[in-house]
């Protein structure tokens, strides 16, 4: 199975995301200039109605990638930015058999079905490799997937992996240690729900010793 890479997509010539595309110069790491919505009209982009139009998360340039509005104090959008590259979509860019397997799943955290995304369970693993198992991938929230990744990535300079203590549990991880020794295994942001079924099973354990 293989995800499908945004930086791959590309848009048609002389359409809105293409006009963005270029006239916010992105880099290769899909970062790009700031775009002001007073200059929509020299670069013949099209004014944003009560919405945000072309330039929706769930459009053609959002698909490709993560987009910041940053908006006024009445709440109207007054730039467009694209700060990276966005991620597979929970149900696209994703193979249709991880789609398949989750299709009716929630969030692992939240559990809640509101702007899901497909997350790769192990940090470090690129997420448009090939996988073996959807049992790689798992359910998260838009929010929930964000915050993973910062910690992901903070983990990926410090080789310090995540500390639950810092969400209230006891233990830093569950399997391994706090160091990050070739596995993301063990760490809660790996796997929620297997972080707390170990819990549960330990505390038990306890009971019968």
């Amino acid at each position: 199975m293989a995800s499908k890479d945004p930086q791959k997509i590309k848009f048609k010539n002389g359409s809105q995301a293409y006009i963005f595309e270029i006239a916010s110069k992105i880099n290769r790491h899909g970062q790009g200039d700031e775009v002001k919505v007073d200059e929509f009209h020299k670069l013949g982009l099209q004014p944003f109605g009560n919405g945000s139009g072309w330039a929706r998360d769930d459009g053609p340039l959002g698909k490709k990638y993560k987009i910041l509005r940053k908006k006024d104090s009445s709440g109207r959008i007054v730039s467009v930015t694209a700060t990276g590259w966005a991620e597979p979509a929970f149900n696209e860019g994703i193979a249709s058999e991880v789609y398949d397997y989750y299709k009716d799943a929630k969030c692992s955290i939240l559990f809640t079905g509101r702007n899901i995304e497909m997350d790769h369970k192990d940090g470090r693993k690129h997420s448009f490799m090939p996988v073996d198992s959807c049992d790689e991938f798992q359910p998260l929230s838009k929010a929930a997937n964000d915050a993973k990744r910062t910690h992901c990535k903070n983990c990926s300079k410090t080789n310090i992996r995540f500390d639950a203590k810092f969400l209230g549990y006891s233990v830093s991880v569950v399997e391994g240690s706090i160091d990050y020794r070739g596995t993301c295994v063990g760490c809660y942001w790996h796997d929620p729900k297997y972080f707390n079924s170990r819990l549960i099973l330990d505390e038990w354990l306890k009971t019968i010793k």
